[in-house]
């Protein structure tokens, strides 16, 4: 077998367990948007609430306290749900790597790859394709379940296709962001990449990013930011250029940016470790 096959079949068994736990996740989020009226929910729970708020007497009625807490608890379930169905899928494309570059020059592993006479540059970017290969098998598998976890209530405003390439590039993005940490020899890739996933978040958040984005309003800060933190906003505008039947080449742009710049990261590191395979 080659190596990339050899990686792959690895990968796909080292993290079986985490990504089927995933996947049922994924299946729960899917059951309950086909059982359930997720926005007929919403409606009720809003009408509920208003009843509440005007009723003269000021003490709601027992049918709408049931009818409110029935609702609220539906919602908070299925927004769970979905919640750690997304983070899930996240965490395999963090995981599925495993840290393989900086674990195995830890433990002195590399010295084994580093007799072979391909150079580790090249042979460790072959086991990164074999596992980026299982990784993408896996958030073809996990963008399906999100597809149909959204479309009955059309809770988000994109299309299947715009649901299923949303997580898909994001779980490829991952894996490239963890394989490019544990290059450059930093111990768990999967950890440092999701503080860097929320770090952006929060960072986008507060400088209104995707606001900015959104209207094409926005300046050399939200630029530069743009190329620094996690395209979420990208990813998001993609999505959403897909359900006006058109295709966000701007945002695509973004996108291959940010995986083109985590495997130079990845190749620079390499090309390091290269030279020095232990560490003194």
């Amino acid at each position: 077998m080659s190596i990339p096959r050899i990686a792959s079949a690895h990968a796909l068994v080292r993290t079986r367990k985490l990504a089927l736990g995933v996947f049922v996740v994924g299946v729960i989020a899917a059951l309950i948007a086909n059982t359930v009226d997720v926005l007929g929910v919403v409606d009720e729970l809003e009408a509920s609430g208003t009843a509440v708020l005007e009723d003269p007497d000021g003490e709601p009625s027992s049918e709408d306290v049931e009818s409110f807490t029935r609702n609220a608890g539906v919602l908070l379930l299925f927004g769970a749900v979905t919640l750690l169905f997304s983070l899930g899928t996240l965490v395999v494309g963090l995981v599925i790597p495993g840290g393989m570059v900086a674990n195995e020059r830890d433990s002195g592993v590399i010295m084994l790859w580093a007799q072979h006479p391909m150079p580790l540059t090249g042979f460790y970017f072959r086991r990164y394709l074999g596992i980026q290969s299982a990784n993408v098998a896996a958030q073809v598998l996990f963008g399906v379940m999100a597809a149909l976890a959204v479309t009955p209530g059309a809770i988000v405003p994109t299309t299947d296709l715009g649901v299923f390439l949303n997580g898909t590039m994001r779980g490829i993005l991952a894996c490239a962001i963890s394989f490019g940490v544990s290059a450059i020899g930093v111990r768990r890739g999967a950890f440092v990449g999701l503080v860097y996933y929320l770090a952006s978040r929060i960072v986008g958040s507060i400088a209104g990013l995707g606001t900015a984005l959104g209207t094409g309003e926005h300046d050399w800060v939200s630029t530069v930011l743009a190329l620094l933190v996690f395209p979420e906003v990208a990813l998001d505008n993609i999505s959403s250029g897909v359900r006006s039947g058109g295709w966000d080449w701007g945002a695509t742009g973004v996108v291959l940016y940010h995986f083109a710049i985590w495997t130079g990261v990845a190749w620079i590191g390499l090309r390091r470790i290269a030279r020095h395979p232990l560490r003194f």
